[in-house]
């Protein structure tokens, strides 16, 4: 009998070996201060329990987090030949680690109809103003680009967004770029007042060339944010960014092979935020070569109960200020549905007025499943 309440102890402090180490030890100094077992009995299970200590190369395991989300997608144009369209858009999928109190990691995959690597970096903070990004990463430029499709109000980006900052119809055709590239980041926040800092800032030097790609010339692209939070409602501020870009037979710029152009961005924008209405607005003006481009939108999110958002957009891109017809404004509206956690309906109907050559205007409809995981 007592052989098998030793084992059955023994047991016990297996279980606790794999938890708190500690609180076992403690346990069986107990048991024998009560008499239940020896203390020779207590000092020879503690001795077997250190040996069934957790080996130390599994110290990740508990620093480290998997998470997502995945978007299925349905859309309805009456201009395009096939009116209606609906498949998976994306699935992306995050590992996030802190590997000390000051250093942090994060890899992040598409793993949809297109997979890809789509972030990767590793950051430093040892203070608030501070933290030293390493990667590939989100460009630190315009409010838009740095919020996460996963929170993003509308289906797709605003025009300026993506033509200006890498999106999916940005001239110079990486359509892979999705508002990030590889490079070296410096940001933090400073002067705090009431709970909040007054002043955000990021800097860094890109490689230009969009994500999973190499740099392709000589050189480096300078990219920067400065934020001012005035109110604890408000934010407003600018970006830039300086650069040169290798044009790969883009036609309006006159070139029959690939070129180094000047790329040079500059934008304005704020952002205020209640507990029942969120808006934002910024405006974005691009050069590419000697051609001059320019996109502005204004977005206003009503939460109208705790799980419904009723979204408007006014949203215009003009592709050449110089040019007349190259000009396109999208008039938005839709609704959201939040019915779990990171989870969602979105829908959303958009008239196109475009004022350019040889382009129709259109009505569209879009809608967006996301799921969290």
């Amino acid at each position: 009998m007592k052989k098998i309440v030793y084992a059955f102890l023994l047991l016990i402090v297996s279980v606790f070996a794999a938890n708190a180490q500690q609180t076992s030890e403690n346990v069986l100094k107990l048991l024998a201060k009560k008499n239940v077992i020896s203390t020779k009995e207590a000092d020879s299970l503690i001795a077997v329990e250190k040996k069934a200590a957790p080996a130390k190369s599994f110290y990740l395991l508990d620093k480290v987090k998997v998470f997502g989300y995945g978007h299925i997608g349905y859309s309805y144009s009456d201009t395009l030949p096939q009116r209606q369209s609906y498949g998976v858009k994306r699935i992306i999928s995050f590992i996030e680690g802190k590997l000390t109190d000051n250093i942090t990691f994060q890899i992040q995959s598409n793993l949809g109809p297109t997979p890809a690597l789509v972030e990767y970096w590793m950051e430093y903070a040892p203070k608030t103003f501070v933290k030293l990004k390493v990667g590939q990463m989100k460009l630190p430029f315009s409010i838009e680009n740095a919020i996460s499709q996963s929170v993003l109000e509308n289906v797709t980006n605003s025009q300026a967004i993506n033509n200006l900052v890498g999106g999916s119809t940005d001239v110079l055709g990486a359509g892979n770029m999705s508002g990030r590239d590889c490079g070296i980041q410096l940001a933090g926040s400073f002067l705090a007042y009431q709970k909040r800092n007054l002043v955000d800032y990021q800097l860094g030097i890109f490689n230009g060339n969009g994500v999973n790609n190499m740099d392709n010339n000589r050189h480096k692209d300078f990219v920067g944010t400065l934020m001012f939070n005035p109110f604890s409602y408000l934010k407003v501020g600018g970006s830039l960014y300086a650069g040169k870009a290798n044009y790969k037979n883009v036609i309006e710029l006159g070139d029959a092979k690939a070129v180094d152009h000047l790329r040079n961005r500059w934008s304005l924008g704020g952002e205020v935020t209640t507990k029942y209405v969120y808006g934002r607005a910024e405006y974005v003006h691009g050069t590419d070569a000697h051609i001059n481009r320019e996109g502005y939108y204004a977005l206003l999110n009503g939460h109208v109960c705790p799980k419904i958002d009723v979204i408007a957009e006014y949203d215009f891109y003009n592709k050449n200020v110089d040019v007349n017809g190259k000009k396109f404004t999208n008039y938005q509206i839709g609704m959201q549905w939040n019915f779990y956690k990171r989870s969602r309906f979105q829908l959303h109907y958009v008239y196109k007025d475009n004022n350019a050559v040889g382009v129709r205007s259109e009505n569209a409809v879009l809608g967006q499943l996301q799921v969290g995981f």
